[in-house]
């Protein structure tokens, strides 16, 4: 097992992961794309589950159920550009907590990978 500490380690553990989670949705708001999404949300519910699904991805020995996050996002028509336009903002609040290229990219292609159950097809 290594000793190097996880990403959610160094980012201070839930509290540290909470405070990206909230810089992080400061900054989505202000997305003119994306605040619809969350106008009408408990911010205080939906800032709990991506502290914790945030931090499931930034400790790797954490695993996701992708059966919730399907649910959860079901419906809601999010398209590429409104997944790319989340990831951007994810990594540019990364970068402000001094998190890595390297550990920023780790994260980017985890979330990539979930793509398939967050994006809706629009249907033509």
């Amino acid at each position: 097992m290594s000793s190097e500490p996880t990403l959610y380690e160094r980012l201070g553990g839930r509290s540290g992961v909470e405070a990206v989670v909230d810089t992080f949705y400061e900054r989505i708001m202000r997305v003119d794309e994306l605040y619809s999404y969350f106008a009408n949300t408990d911010m205080i519910q939906q800032k709990y589950h991506m502290a914790t699904f945030l931090g499931v991805v930034t400790d790797d020995s954490a695993q996701f159920d992708t059966a919730r996050l399907s649910t959860a996002h079901a419906g809601l028509g999010i398209t590429d550009d409104h997944f790319a336009l989340v990831l951007a903002a994810l990594a540019a609040v990364l970068k402000e907590y001094g998190v890595t290229p390297i550990d920023r990219y780790t994260v980017a292609a985890k979330l990539r990978l979930l793509r398939d159950v967050i994006v809706q097809q629009v249907k033509r």
